[in-house]
């Protein structure tokens, strides 16, 4: 008689796939703007830093997940990096509109990271299908 082990709701099979499904911009975007709404005796240099350092890594993430080749991940991944350009330039010229002065440092490194991301990655995954597909591939 074999022991079963009890299903868990939860396995790491589906943590890992939900990570690499979940699109990460957003969340950075997400945070970018609770920092932006947070009372000013709560942000700070460390906080900017934080979130400075948490889109580097968001940055590296995107890109890895970029390798997948599968059409319906390329056309999600596609879509969020669409949807996200727009978002943060929307609240770019929010924060210009609104305040009257150029945006924080962070908030300029967030921009960054979701445009280069919606270039990379995508790019990345493009490739990586042709390659994959062997489609120009001369021998």
């Amino acid at each position: 008689m074999q022991n079963k082990e009890p299903k868990s709701k939860f396995s790491i099979r589906k943590i890992i796939r939900f990570l690499r499904i979940f699109p990460w911009t957003f969340l950075l975007i997400g945070i970018a703007v609770i920092v932006d709404f947070l009372p000013g005796t709560i942000r700070g240099t460390t906080l900017d830093y934080v979130l400075i350092v948490f889109a580097l890594v968001v940055f590296v993430i995107e890109i890895i997940k970029g390798a997948d080749i599968r059409i319906g991940r390329f056309i999600l991944d596609l879509t969020v990096a669409i949807v996200g350009v727009v978002i943060v330039t929307a609240l770019l010229t929010y924060n210009i509109t609104r305040t009257g002065t150029s945006p924080a440092f962070y908030q300029w490194v967030v921009a960054a990271v979701v445009i280069l991301d919606a270039l990379i990655s995508t790019s990345i995954a493009f490739s990586t299908a042709l390659r994959n597909m062997a489609v120009g591939y001369d021998r």
